[in-house]
């Protein structure tokens, strides 16, 4: 059920030159390629066809891709809504609003009533209070990262803190 994000900047991204590393390095892990979530901002999908192109691609070799820091870009909605893409990003700043900022607030509750029009997952950015977490759940947020559940880790320690999560012991 777990998977990795990769973050691939937007020149990478149209030019699609980081499949074959990426696939040579998954087939090495040997991880699921739907374990892989690809996070592309919102300027890597500037491009109309050459970024269709690129996500058609890396979802066909099995990568789910993700728009990232969703709302911070210059992104046209309307190639929003042509792209192939699978989840899309709220961005900490949409979500550190919650319960404070109504003007922003607004637009939160927007993005995220556009993503699922759009049958998008989502991904909720810097969730650090339990009444941001509520919200999101509220409105069918599907995941959330930030300090709320854990800060940033090293491999092994989060593996411990995913062990202790999970009910897994050590492996």
């Amino acid at each position: 059920d777990l998977h990795i994000s990769v973050n691939i900047p937007a020149r990478d991204m149209e030019s699609g030159r980081f499949l074959p590393v990426l696939a040579a390095a998954v087939a090495k892990a040997g991880i699921d390629p739907s374990q892989i979530w690809i996070e592309v901002t919102e300027s890597g999908f500037m491009n109309g066809p050459t970024a269709t192109h690129a996500v058609e691609t890396a979802r066909a070799a099995g990568y789910r891709v993700a728009i990232d820091d969703f709302g911070t870009g210059y992104s046209s909605l309307s190639r929003l809504e042509g792209l192939p893409l699978d989840a899309l990003k709220i961005d900490k700043s949409f979500v550190d609003v919650i319960g404070h900022d109504a003007a922003r607030s607004v637009v939160t509750s927007h993005i995220i009533a556009m993503a699922h029009e759009l049958k998008l997952a989502m991904i909720a950015e810097g969730v650090e209070t339990p009444e941001q977490e509520a919200y999101l759940k509220n409105a069918n947020v599907q995941f959330g990262q930030g300090w709320l559940y854990a800060k940033a880790l090293p491999a092994e320690q989060f593996q411990m803190f995913y062990q202790s999560r999970s009910g897994n012991g050590p492996t």
